[in-house]
């Protein structure tokens, strides 16, 4: 059954171009989908509800495979893969493997320091081809904007989608920007955790973000969802003056003799930082901004000479200063981008 039906239901790769860089995420994605007829359909819904129901995860990643397809357009969202369909029996479907396959991750880590024998089940001991499979299924579900997601996506799990921070951006946005305003780097509850991370408990609700993962968020916000910056505006650009240059000094790293400076995570904090000044930020920022423009991390230049490129890479730190700085000194106070 699953050959001929690999054969009538033939996956296909997006191509995309620099046009696509402005378009909204969800309408790029859904330009992605395709609807099934009623036929086919009901053969895939048959098999993947044969195939998702095994208790091998390998099993479950041919289900994933019949509805998923590799997608140019990570290019701009760090999406490698995303739903192929638009019906919404199929959408439902990944939403609901997505969520069993959390509860797992969830089961596994009450028992991970107990001693046990790895589980097909659980893909969290499937090695890399369980953490591939955990990876591409939550990029797929994200691609599908389900907001049922939410509550995972906030939280730090064994294994994240490629499209996370988009999701963030999009989904809720609004909480998403209150736990990110509200959360605490480095500690949880009064404890010491990672040093580069935000925590957020409250309510009965569990959120992390790496600093530079939530600068990712909210460059992305500026595009997705502008309204929720612009909503909590001096907030949001005294959270970029507090932390936008946390990983701009070398530091000590188990893996090296000599302090190190962490290039990628320090430039998406920038960026993020800019990208937020050139929405919200007036004359008044300029000494930020150019102070944002000193000493940046020497990045790979091949990063930056790819068309069509991720979103956040579209331009290099010297780009995006060279750009932001000027609109900022041409701006009276408060008149930012309306």
């Amino acid at each position: 059954m699953l050959p001929a039906l690999i054969a009538l239901i033939t996956m296909t790769a997006c191509e995309a171009s620099e046009e696509f860089a402005e378009i909204p995420a969800k309408e790029l994605f859904a330009r992605i989908q395709t609807e099934l007829d009623a036929e086919p359909l009901q053969v895939l819904l048959g098999e993947w509800d044969r195939l998702a129901a095994s208790q091998d995860f390998r099993e479950r990643d041919k289900a994933l495979w019949l509805v998923a397809t590799h997608v140019k357009a990570r290019l701009f969202f760090g999406a490698g893969t995303a739903i192929k369909y638009s019906n919404e029996e199929i959408k439902a479907r990944v939403v609901e493997l997505y969520l069993e396959e959390c509860a797992r991750m969830d089961a596994s880590l009450m028992e991970r320091y107990e001693e046990s024998a790895p589980s097909y089940s659980d893909p969290s001991y499937g090695g890399e081809a369980g953490a591939e499979y955990l990876s591409d299924l939550m990029t797929v579900a994200e691609s599908t904007f389900d907001p049922r997601l939410y509550e995972y996506e906030v939280r730090i799990m064994p294994v994240t989608g490629h499209m996370r921070e988009c999701y963030l951006a999009v989904v809720k946005p609004d909480e998403t920007l209150r736990i990110i305003l509200n959360a605490h780097l480095g500690y949880r509850d009064g404890k010491k955790m990672n040093q580069d991370s935000l925590y957020f408990t409250k309510e009965g609700m569990s959120a992390s973000l790496s600093l530079d993962e939530a600068f990712q968020v909210m460059a992305l916000m500026k595009k997705e969802s502008p309204e929720a910056l612009r909503e909590q505006k001096e907030r949001v650009v005294e959270f970029v003056r507090m932390h936008a240059l946390h990983f701009s000094a070398p530091r000590k790293v188990v893996y090296r003799d000599e302090p190190v400076r962490l290039c990628w995570p320090d430039f998406y904090c920038r960026g993020g930082a800019f990208d937020v000044l050139e929405l919200l930020g007036d004359s008044r920022d300029l000494p930020f901004a150019e102070k944002l423009s000193q000493d940046l991390p020497d990045m790979p230049r091949k990063d930056f000479e790819k068309s069509p490129r991720h979103y956040l890479k579209r331009e290099s730190l010297t780009e995006k200063a060279c750009r932001v700085i000027p609109l900022l000194r041409s701006r009276e106070p408060g008149r930012a981008q309306q």
